[in-house]
């Protein structure tokens, strides 16, 4: 299958092109989530520990994680509640794809429910297109196009944030 990008994928207007990242809406063990990063350039899946409840995830759930994990708070190193495999689902009823993802469980609250690294960006086949906020991924029913949502990253007081964008 064929998956290729046009100018009809680019947003009509993206104020400041560059400074959007890709965060896509997923339904992850059928909740559906409206801050998960889409980043080709993470080695693992990391869902953040204050997406627990809304998941209804007990600790007795989580499976055991003996390695820490690198990149998320700068300069330090992270060590995992543990982990957990969820199913995660892009689209809509009439054309969608889920596939199981092996999220770490970060032991902090984080600004995004779930990151997606390539683990589950390579299990889903999805091509991100990081200008156009845009993945796709092949299905039964053809390509699968997720627009990702207008957020707009920026420091503030030395600090990385991000907030919806206009």
């Amino acid at each position: 299958m064929v998956i290729s990008f046009s100018r009809k994928d680019q947003w009509a207007a993206i104020p400041e092109p560059g400074r959007f990242i890709l965060i896509l809406d997923p339904c992850i063990n059928s909740i559906r989530f409206e801050r998960v990063l889409g980043d080709g350039g993470r080695s693992i899946d990391i869902l953040f520990r204050n997406s627990l409840p809304a998941l209804k995830i007990t600790p007795a759930q989580l499976k055991p994680y003996d390695a820490q994990f690198w990149g998320v708070l700068p300069g330090q190193s992270s060590v995992p509640l543990r982990q957990i495999t969820l199913p995660v689902q892009f689209g809509m009823p009439d054309h969608f794809r889920t596939e199981f993802v092996n999220f770490v469980v970060a032991n902090f609250d984080g600004t995004y429910h779930a990151i997606l690294g390539r683990p589950s960006l390579t299990k889903f086949m999805a091509v991100p297109h990081y200008s156009y906020l845009v993945l796709k991924m092949p299905t039964e029913k053809g390509v699968l196009t997720v627009r990702g949502s207008l957020y707009r990253i920026h420091m503030r007081g030395g600090k990385l944030q991000d907030h919806r964008g206009n």
